[in-house]
């Protein structure tokens, strides 16, 4: 029986990598496929003071430092599962891990999410960090047996980029569970007002106050706005709901779980995804578009990278020019005034959903390329 190890240097908190590792490995093992998920223990104050000492207060070197140690981590972890366990191939979910995990010289995957050294700029990182970042890219990326970018747009800033053979890469976009995220009949009973749902990580790139600022354009609706994710501009999105008289109007649920996504999704008049390009990075094909879709929702969402290429306008969702409040307030309001309208995306949006983004079709492509690789 195969075994692979699923790895991640970072902490599987929360975003799209959570939700792509742990339906790896359910979908892996549904298929007979064992599988084992690995990611870095917390750093202790021994090994944070050590690398205080070195860095003497410098911050890029002090993230380089921690950038290492996870490397070292991951690889301690790897070396006791793979003891432990007849492993045949090594998925990685980052670079970090990637270069980890190249010391045993197993047949290696790397996913792409997104470009690292790109969100950590995004984040404000300086150019010491960024150079190292990128030297992990490029090692990595040529560390790596076959890469999966998670939409076209991935693939092309590998390539570009990293000047990386394209026949190395494979576009796979990214899946949902379509049996956990299907319609709920009668979801809405409990509820006096409706809402649009915008299940997104409070980080700029995800646009989050593009939504709130549309919603100052539909005041005259009995509707809310709800956010259900956490994130660096919290605070930056409350005080804008604040500044726009739309405290009353807009709610900030934090990190919600699985079943409770599924929950609030089904009871909201559509999905928001509002994303905007930030310092390179574009969002790919979104998990939460995907799973909004799946529930049979029409998501209304930018056009721009990944969401482009799972959405077709009018068809199985609806697209607006990125960073449009007006347009997207148009949408929303066209939405709430044309119940038809939403229903008719909404249903045609699960089909191509079960018909492409299943995770049943997702882990047959997975799969070829690990019989491709071993």
């Amino acid at each position: 029986m195969m075994n692979v190890v699923i790895g991640t240097s970072f902490g599987l908190l929360s975003g799209g990598v959570k939700s792509y590792t742990t339906t790896l490995k359910d979908t892996l093992e549904s298929t007979g496929i064992n599988s084992s998920i690995v990611k870095p223990v917390n750093v202790n104050r021994f090994q944070k003071l050590a690398v205080a000492i070195k860095v003497f207060g410098n911050r890029d070197k002090a993230k380089i430092e921690f950038a290492k140690l996870r490397i070292r981590n991951c690889a301690s972890i790897t070396y006791e599962v793979i003891k432990e366990k007849s492993v045949n191939l090594i998925h990685s979910q980052d670079v970090l891990y990637a270069n980890a995990a190249s010391y045993f010289k197993l047949p290696l995957i790397l996913t792409v999410h997104g470009p690292m050294s790109r969100e950590a700029r995004m984040l404000g990182a300086k150019e010491n960090y960024l150079s190292y970042l990128m030297k992990q890219e490029m090692s990595a990326y040529k560390n790596a047996d076959h890469i999966i970018a998670v939409d076209t747009g991935q693939k092309d800033i590998i390539i570009n980029d990293y000047n990386i053979n394209p026949e190395k890469i494979s576009v796979v976009l990214n899946s949902v569970d379509t049996k956990i995220f299907k319609p709920i009949n009668n979801a809405k009973n409990n509820l006096s007002k409706g809402f649009f749902l915008v299940p997104r990580r409070l980080v700029r790139k995800n646009g989050v106050h593009v939504a709130i600022e549309a919603f100052k354009n539909m005041q005259d609706l009995n509707l809310d706005l709800w956010i259900a994710g956490d994130g660096p501009e919290k605070i930056n999105l409350e005080n804008k709901a604040k500044e726009l008289g739309l405290s009353d109007n807009i709610r900030f649920l934090g990190s919600v779980d699985q079943s409770e996504m599924v929950k609030l999704m089904n009871q909201s008049k559509g999905i928001i995804i509002p994303s905007v390009p930030v310092e390179g990075v574009i969002e790919a094909s979104s998990i939460s578009a995907l799973e909004g879709m799946s529930v049979s929702k029409p998501v209304v969402a930018s056009n721009i990278g990944g969401l482009a290429e799972i959405i077709k306008h009018n068809n199985t969702g609806l697209l607006f020019n990125e960073g449009d409040d007006k347009e997207l307030a148009e949408m929303m309001r066209n939405l709430v005034t044309n119940d038809n309208k939403g229903e008719r995306i909404g249903a045609n949006a699960r089909d191509y959903v079960i018909n492409n983004h299943s995770t049943e079709v997702w882990i047959k492509k997975v799969a070829e390329i690990y019989d491709k690789t071993l």
